[in-house]
């Protein structure tokens, strides 16, 4: 075992040891741990590569949300932040612990816009890696609503660190015992599942706030200030199920006490039979998506502990030969145009989105 596997057992022994404790040392224990964890900038990416880069990569991202970034109150402002996200990326590992141990009477939880939640169609809800969002989503499930939640392999990788592994299968047994077995669902090999899921009236919960990836193309959307190509699974699954899109914010609101937000595009949910299927509206309803994700990002920067993400992302620009050279494929991809008086942005996500989703459909049916 080298120091990096050695640090990530110690971490994640203490991480079990700090469950077991009253709230309030339990509490103490968490802003120790992300204390520590900040100032040794290790999270348990770092422990995989053996490289410590999380805190300084959460820094550039965030000195995009500032007007004066080199100045030394933004630099004291930004550095509060990163630690912030090492507070809540601790709670929401405690969390998942506390859940195996105590179950829903870990957390409390006020869920908003359930009311508008539709049960005879399926909804892809997005969502980021914000604050806990686990428990929540529990609670979601015990409201009686199919709830799916799409993971990644990456975390059974043999390069990260057994004790890591094993905190990850503990996760996804605990999440498992309130949305129902199979129902945390790895998305390199589970799409099609997540389809029929969602055909079948579930609610598919899937972040939105990766980056495509280098050699794929991407949804192009504006975020924090730029146009970036983001993963376009969501897209492709909305469209794919003829599904219902809205998108979820977890509020903090005190120790073991959270509040669920749930949205919609303007207007509220819509049927299959509305415009929820056509490319441009779909788009439009990401474009809002991406820009309620963008405020909230924007008011609390410390609740989104994925930041450094978003430093793989390529802009739009890097998407414009693929546009051009494609202009045939994209207008056979649907006959309808885009409705009068859309913007040009939406216009332009449109026809990149179209094409997205008929390059995905191609790759799932050369897979067949």
């Amino acid at each position: 075992m080298d120091r990096y596997g050695l640090a990530a057992w110690l971490d994640y022994s203490a991480l079990k040891l700090a469950a077991r404790l009253p709230a309030p040392l339990a509490l103490a224990a968490c802003g120790l741990r992300a204390l520590l964890r900040f100032s040794l900038n290790l999270e348990w990416r770092s422990y995989a590569l053996k490289r410590r880069y999380v805190r300084q990569a959460t820094a550039q991202v965030y000195a995009r949300l500032q007007p004066k970034p080199s100045s030394l109150r933004a630099r004291i402002q930004r550095s509060l932040w990163v630690l912030g996200r090492f507070w809540v990326e601790s709670v929401e590992e405690f969390d998942v612990i506390r859940l195996e141990r105590l179950g829903l009477a870990a957390n409390r939880c006020q869920i908003k816009g359930l009311e508008g939640l539709p049960r005879d169609r399926g909804v892809v809800l997005l969502t980021a890696h914000w604050e806990s969002l686990y428990a929540p989503l529990c609670h979601l499930a015990a409201s009686g609503h199919k709830v799916y939640l799409a993971a990644t392999v990456l975390v059974e990788d043999p390069q990260v660190p057994a004790v890591i592994r094993e905190h990850f299968a503990r996760k996804k047994m605990v999440l498992e015992r309130f949305f129902g077995q199979g129902h945390v669902v790895y998305v390199e090999h589970g799409m099609a599942s997540l389809v029929r899921a969602l055909q079948g009236g579930a609610v598919v919960v899937i972040a939105c706030d990766s980056p495509a990836p280098a050699k794929s193309r991407g949804l192009a959307v504006r975020f924090l200030g730029a146009r970036v190509l983001m993963a376009q699974g969501p897209a492709w699954l909305a469209q794919a199920a003829g599904a219902e899109l809205g998108w979820m914010r977890v509020e903090r609101r005190g120790f073991g006490r959270y509040g669920l937000v749930l949205s919609w595009p303007q207007g509220g949910p819509r049927g299959r039979e509305a415009a929820i299927a056509e490319a441009e509206l779909l788009a439009a309803a990401f474009e809002q998506a991406y820009a309620a994700l963008d405020a909230a990002i924007r008011e609390t920067p410390s609740c989104w502990w994925a930041a450094d993400l978003l430093l793989q992302a390529r802009s739009e620009a890097d998407s414009c030969d693929l546009e051009r050279g494609e202009q045939k494929n994209l207008d056979t991809v649907s006959a309808k145009k885009v409705p009068m008086g859309a913007s040009a942005t939406t216009q332009r996500t449109a026809r990149i989105f179209k094409y997205c989703l008929t390059f995905l459909n191609r790759s799932v049916k050369c897979k067949k």
